[in-house]
């Protein structure tokens, strides 16, 4: 996605504080037949836990999304 560049945030207080009060996100994924899913989801972000923080989210068990997720096909848009 294109950012202009004065739209852009680069500053880390600024995007975690922008999370923490959006925290409302899309996680999409891609299946191994490359078709997308895409579910609305709450997300946490924890600045304190790894290098540029953790990006924790919830799927209820009753979504069928969450059996298709892997670590290299999931990412969120916020």
């Amino acid at each position: 996605m294109y950012i202009p560049h004065k739209m852009k945030m680069t500053e880390k207080n600024n995007i975690t504080e922008c999370i923490s009060i959006y925290s409302f996100g899309l996680l999409v994924s891609v299946s191994s037949s490359f078709s997308l899913t895409g579910t609305h989801t709450p997300f946490v972000l924890n600045p304190n836990e790894g290098e540029h923080g953790v990006l924790y989210d919830h799927a209820a068990k009753t979504n069928p999304h969450w059996k298709e997720l892997t670590i290299k096909t999931a990412f969120s848009l916020h």
